[in-house]
């Protein structure tokens, strides 16, 4: 039927008709159903209906806004606030010749009473343009009159007890409740208006009223009302601004009612600080509800961080300070429960905050610090050092496997701590060092353990994360056998304990292990020289035997291992260290034992020996320094001629052997 239609003849029209008729309107692009409606298919129809909708609309062409001038802001901003300004000042001249001359004669209730017409004055007017002004100007001024009138029936109120010549209300309780009942109707209105401001207003007064109202626990209880007020208009209004100022006033009123007690003591008020924790604790538990409940655009990622530690931090001071003068022998077990109790909400943000890490990764570092403090403020020696070890291992396999860089970072922090009252609190007792000893094994342990994610950082010497770890380990071993070994023999146990671990690596095949065992043999050979060569303290000769064998052993080890992939400049570094080392420790060792002729001959049999020696394993590095002790001995001839004793006989040994190792390097 609709085809026939549009084949049909257009019907004629007559000429006086088409002039009466008005002009056609503009075409109408169809609107697509979403149902569908069965009707007949039609080519011609579909094709029409296809173009239409494919052809653009005409773009309209909207005028931008008219920008707005300088003198539109002043008229329709700063001038409604200036006006209620002026009007207040004149209030306040008006109301001060009238109170000399009429209201100076009437009682208090006469004054409270003109004081609350004036207020319903305000708020009256202040309504009435709010509904009834044409302009936004006059709507702003109807808001401003409207707060005004608010606060002058607050104030007024307060003042029918606080002020001598207006006091109508006797009691203070009465006056406070009153005061809170208006400051809850102002925010019934805020919260009606969908008005921030308003309810900033209104919680700003209930929270003056709750500050000065000293009567028991009267401002705590108003406190935890208002936090749960704030908190609900958080949720379901998103006030963010409202509930970081809740955070301020809330813990800034407790610290009014503790300290202001008359003169603002430091003991002002310590009789009922145990139930008012219990205030406390309840502020913390409904602000740590709103970091969970609230949702909106402004309180998110570091907003919420910060508005959770700002609750945290308020809380941890408060109850401390209160623990000063209260059970402050419990403060470790406060640090403990509360710590645990921020990484339980660490786990819960998580879970219900999984987009916003921020706030997990905050309740995470406060809560691992509470736990630390509460175990150091407990525990004390060694004991503490292995406990703080233990939780380092935890938290260095924790973080790794959750990919968790502040709970790895609280693992280094705590080991380091380990390591630090190792050094402050050792004692060469036996108990002491097998403690040390596990914590050293411990702190290997996480070494190892950083390895496996440090094993793709190529070809570095010295990684970060497993070779502090390694560092650390050494110190701790290295304190522990300071105290247990007697200081004759503690570069013996050093040298050992770097042989040691560095056969130790072929087990852990961690490569910084063998890297610091390096300190330890220096060190060793350090002390020695202290000892030896310049406080001229003679040690058992084994000493300098097993420094030499060490020191011996660890070159040939730098020139023959392969795991270790190292440059080969490192490697060569090392090995002319030890050389040196070794031909120091073998010149201060023997040059007592020698007069000076005899000297120079063993100088150059020394040279002559460690020079084929290490031709004769290729170390090259240790024949090189071997020539120094050569040289030793020509200044040692030198000084046999200028002291007039020239040994002829033994002159001839450091020439000779000159030559013999110039032809004996030569040949091989």
């Amino acid at each position: 039927q609709l085809a026939a239609r549009l084949d049909a003849p257009a019907p004629v029209v007559p000429e006086v008709a088409l002039a009466e008729m008005p002009p056609p309107l503009p075409p109408v692009i169809p609107f697509v159903a979403t149902e569908s409606v069965e009707t007949p298919y039609s080519p011609v129809v579909a094709e029409t209906f296809h173009e239409a909708a494919a052809a653009p609309a005409p773009a309209a062409s909207v005028p931008p806004p008219p920008r707005e001038t300088f003198e539109m802001k002043v008229g329709t901003y700063w001038l409604v606030r200036i006006g209620i300004v002026m009007l207040l000042t004149g209030l306040v001249f008006l109301g001060t010749y009238a109170y000399k001359n009429y209201i100076g004669k009437l009682g208090p209730a006469g004054k409270v009473t003109l004081l609350y017409t004036a207020s319903a004055v305000l708020l009256g007017l202040g309504g009435w343009l709010q509904r009834k002004g044409e302009k936004e100007a006059l709507r702003n001024y109807g808001q401003v009159l409207f707060a005004g009138g608010l606060a002058a029936v607050y104030f007024t109120t307060y003042a029918a007890h606080y002020v001598e010549v207006l006091r109508v209300i006797a009691s203070p309780v009465v006056d406070a409740l009153l005061l809170l009942a208006w400051a809850a109707g102002t925010v019934w209105i805020a919260d009606r208006r969908k008005s921030e401001v308003l309810a900033l207003f209104a919680v700003g007064l209930a929270y003056y009223t709750s500050a000065i109202t000293d009567v028991g626990f009267f401002t705590l209880g108003s406190n935890l009302v208002l936090t749960a007020a704030a908190v609900v208009f958080l949720v379901r209004n998103r006030w963010t601004t409202l509930s970081f100022i809740s955070v301020v006033a809330t813990y800034g009123g407790f610290a009014f009612w503790r300290f202001h007690h008359g003169d603002w003591g430091w003991d002002a008020r310590t009789t009922d600080l145990m139930p008012a924790n219990f205030f406390l604790a309840g502020y913390w538990l409904f602000f740590t509800a709103a970091v969970f409940l609230s949702r909106g655009s402004k309180l998110v990622n570091a907003n919420r961080a910060l508005f959770a530690s700002l609750n945290n931090g308020a809380f941890f001071a408060l109850i401390l300070l209160s623990m000063i003068h209260v059970s402050h022998g419990n403060f470790w077990k406060f640090a403990l429960l509360y710590g645990a109790t921020l990484l339980g909400a660490a786990a819960l943000a998580r879970r219900i905050l999984a987009d916003e890490p921020a706030i997990k990764n905050t309740y995470l570092v406060q809560g691992l610090t509470l736990v630390t403090v509460g175990i150091i403020a407990h525990y004390s020696g060694l004991k503490l050092a292995l406990i703080l070890a233990a939780e380092s291992v935890v938290l260095t396999v924790l973080g790794q496997q959750q990919k968790n860089l502040f709970v790895r970072a609280g693992g280094y922090l705590t080991a380091a701590l380990s390591a630090a009252w190792i050094v402050g609190t050792m004692t060469g007792s036996h108990a002491d060092v097998l403690l040390g000893s596990v914590i050293g094994a411990a702190l290997l342990f996480n070494s190892w353990w950083e390895h496996r994610l440090d094993a793709g950082r190529g070809e570095m010497v010295f990684r970060p994360f497993s070779g502090c770890f390694a560092v650390l380990a050494l110190g701790v071993w290295a304190v522990v056998t300071w105290h247990a070994v007697p200081a004759d023999w503690l570069p013996v146990a050093w040298m050992i304990e770097a042989l040691l671990l560095t056969a130790l690596f072929y087990l852990v095949r961690v490569p910084e292990v063998p890297l610091v065992a390096q300190g330890l043999a220096l060190a060793a050979q350090g002390f020695w020289f202290f000892e030896f060569a310049l406080r001229q303290n003679r040690p058992h000769w084994l000493v300098p035997a097993t420094l030499v064998a060490g020191t011996l052993a660890l070159s040939h080890w730098w020139q023959k291992q392969k795991p270790l992939a190292v440059r080969r400049d490192l490697s060569n570094l090392l090995q002319i260290i030890y050389g040196l080392a070794l031909v120091g420790v073998l010149f201060f060792w023997f040059k007592p034992e020698f007069a000076p002729a005899a000297w120079l001959v063993f100088l150059s049999a020394l040279a002559l020996g460690v020079t084929i020696y290490g031709v004769a394993t290729r170390a090259w590095a240790l024949a090189a320094c071997a020539q120094i002790f050569l040289i030793a001995s020509s200044v040692a001839l030198f000084d046999q001629i200028n002291a007039g004793r020239p040994p002829w006989l033994f002159a001839l040994v450091p020439l000779v052997t000159w030559l013999v190792l110039g032809v004996t390097t030569t040949a091989w």
